[in-house]
């Protein structure tokens, strides 16, 4: 049974079925081990690495080659669990040293032993003396020295953290000859990195380094084999691009490795985004435990760099750094360094002697987004950056293919929520796919007004889309249902629409029905927009050049109509009015002209005269105006024209 935080739960065999990398590591701790001194001088060792790097998997490595090299002879392995808490001082470490090596060696006398002295001896100094006594008198009755692997020894000598008490330990280790140590830290801890500590420089230190590309094959292959899944090799080989994603995403964590394994498997985007949701959630207490193991100051400027990264992909300088958290440039720079050692960021001088730092852990990155986004939006970007990765192009077609079948399906049977589970999934499939088609986000956005979901679209799907680019039919819709927003964001986008439009004109030499009828369409929406800021000549302006290049056509009228209708307008009865008669193309302009003169007037003969055509479309035009411009002015309609 894989247990990704407690390794010590599988079983050897599987342990060491799926043990890879490291080896080398486990091989010079033996070698340590082997060449140690009788009696004093003893060399200790650590291992530092991030938490999910497999310390405590080595630790268990070496507890099983002790045993298998035959060194138990002379040697007895003690090993630690990753969390002892209850060690607060030199006193319960030795204790908790007795309690491990009864279980051990199956010698229940030594807890018994373990009480008493607690019992007898109150002084602290005094029973850990009493305790190390205890441990020496059970290595010389079995001519047995101890190793003890401890697992997180920097939390537990931040937990005595004593002076005093590391002297003692540090006096033991190097001149008694009873112990080894070997332990594993997530940092280079400060007992052992501060000049002024007793324990500076005792350690030797081994980095376990992330995975290698080939080295997250072989623990994939390895993982497979172990639960029997055939034919992993061709599954491997046709999903390495795939595989290039998880190594940049877990940065070669062999615990994140085996977290996206289960995601790799999968092939369905619904499965991937419960796959990535459920790893995402795992890993929090992993990050939250990797964040406030930081001091202050580090904690901080991380956090910076993960909200502005997350949004912006890009690095950021120190100096940008330095403003954004209000820290001092020289202590910015200070805890990159620092930060840099212990494998949280990393830097590139891509523009001269510029360094831009980034994090180092791109799945942290996408934890960021879902735990920290602003919105509900931000809070996804995650998903579209995995899926950006994740599936080529075709795939992702694909998979858009099939979603919006099953939401078609769902919403026929009447089952809304799945619809809308389907649609939100799509959603997220098309943003990733590069210059996704305009046919296919207009589709999605009718989806979406098709099961009711106004929120979604007001906040997290319009303020992104260009509204010149929708067909008429769709944008009557969205004002229909008042899914237009005040945000400077939509002028913006129409404005850089139009300028797309005017320089593929210009590169054509000729205007085309096609090009004009986008252009006129971005005109009127820009002069919407520039009428929700208030910005009333501007919108007049626009609305003027929209007009000049019209082809008269119902649905033109019509969203010409529902622009003035709309609530950007009302209150401002006379800029309709100017708005409708400023036009130079009367021919174009007509029915709207021949509409305001009969509400103002209520004589219908000018009216009566247009072809039936065009006499429909002023009724229409009529009885949606004179709320705008009637209510004030109380005139009545003739019932014989608009019924």
């Amino acid at each position: 049974m894989e247990s990704l935080y407690n390794p010590d739960l599988m079983s050897e065999e599987e342990i060491k079925q799926t043990f890879v990398a490291r080896q080398s590591v486990v091989d010079e701790l033996i070698g340590l081990i082997e060449r140690q001194p009788e009696g004093a001088g003893v060399q200790h060792a650590v291992l530092i690495a991030p938490r999910g790097m497999g310390k405590t998997t080595v630790l268990l490595m070496v507890q099983f080659a002790v045993r298998d090299r035959g060194l138990d002879s002379r040697w007895q392995a003690v090993r630690f669990p990753e969390e002892s808490y209850g060690i607060n001082d030199l006193a319960d470490f030795w204790l908790e040293v007795l309690g491990l090596l009864a279980q051990e060696s199956a010698e229940p006398a030594l807890q018994q032993a373990a009480e008493q002295l607690k019992a007898e001896f109150r002084n602290a100094n005094d029973l850990q003396e009493a305790a190390f006594a205890r441990i020496k008198d059970w290595s010389h009755q079995h001519n047995k020295r101890l190793i003890l692997l401890v697992d997180n020894l920097d939390l537990i000598l931040s937990q005595i953290n004593n002076e005093r008490d590391n002297a003692q330990l540090r006096n033991v280790l190097m001149n008694d000859g009873t112990l080894m140590l070997i332990g594993g830290a997530t940092t280079f801890f400060h007992e052992a990195r501060s000049y002024d500590q007793p324990l500076y420089n005792f350690f030797k230190i081994l980095d376990l380094n992330k995975l290698t590309f080939d080295e997250v094959q072989e623990l994939l292959r390895q993982r497979a084999n172990l639960e029997g899944r055939p034919n992993f090799d061709a599954f491997l080989q046709a999903n390495r691009s795939r595989l290039r994603a998880l190594e940049y995403f877990t940065n070669g964590n062999p615990r994140l490795v085996l977290m996206l394994y289960r995601i790799i498997t999968k092939s369905e985007v619904i499965e991937v985004r419960r796959g990535l949701e459920d790893l995402l959630d795992q890993v929090t207490p992993y990050y939250k435990a990797k964040i406030e193991s930081l001091p202050p100051q580090q904690r901080k400027i991380l956090d910076h760099i993960a909200r502005i990264s997350s949004q912006t992909h890009e690095g950021l300088t120190p100096t940008e750094i330095a403003s954004g958290t209000r820290l001092t440039p020289n202590a910015v720079s200070m805890q990159l360094k620092r930060l840099l050692d212990l494998g949280y960021v990393r830097s590139a001088n891509v523009r001269g002697r510029k360094s831009y730092y980034t994090l180092s852990d791109a799945l942290y990155a996408l934890w960021y987004q879902m735990r920290f986004g602003r919105d509900a939006r931000q809070k996804m970007r995650w998903l579209i950056d995995f899926l950006k990765s994740w599936y080529d192009s075709e795939e992702l077609s694909l998979a858009n293919q099939r979603l919006e079948t099953r939401f078609q399906q769902f919403f026929d049977s009447g089952l809304v929520r799945e619809a809308h589970d389907a649609l939100t999934n799509r959603r997220y499939l098309v943003e990733a796919i590069d210059q996704p088609k305009v046919e296919e986000l207009e589709k999605i956005t009718c989806d979406y007004l098709k099961i009711g979901d106004i929120e979604t679209l007001k906040q997290e799907i319009l303020p992104t889309m260009r509204l010149g680019q929708f067909s008429t039919a769709t944008l009557e819709a969205l004002f229909r249902e008042g899914c237009i927003t005040e945000e400077r964001d939509w002028i913006i986008n129409a404005s850089k629409f139009i300028d797309q439009i005017e320089i593929e004109i210009k590169l054509a030499n000729e205007a085309s029905t096609e090009k004009n009828d986008s252009l006129s369409l971005s005109y009127l929406t820009k002069s919407f927009c520039e009428a929700c800021l208030d910005r009333l000549e501007q919108a007049k302006y626009d609305f003027q050049r929209s007009v000049q290049i019209a082809i008269p056509s119902r649905a033109w009228y019509k969203l010409s109509l529902f622009l003035c209708m709309s609530g950007a307008w009302a209150g401002h009865r006379d800029v309709v009015r100017d708005i409708i008669q400023v036009a130079n193309k009367d021919e174009i302009f007509l029915p709207f002209i021949r509409a305001v003169e009969y509400l103002q007037t209520a004589n219908a003969e000018s009216v009566d005269k247009l072809s039936p055509e065009l006499k429909d479309i002023v009724k229409e035009i009529i009885a949606e105006l004179r709320s705008v411009v009637c209510e004030e002015e109380e005139v009545e309609t003739s019932p014989s024209l608009v019924q």
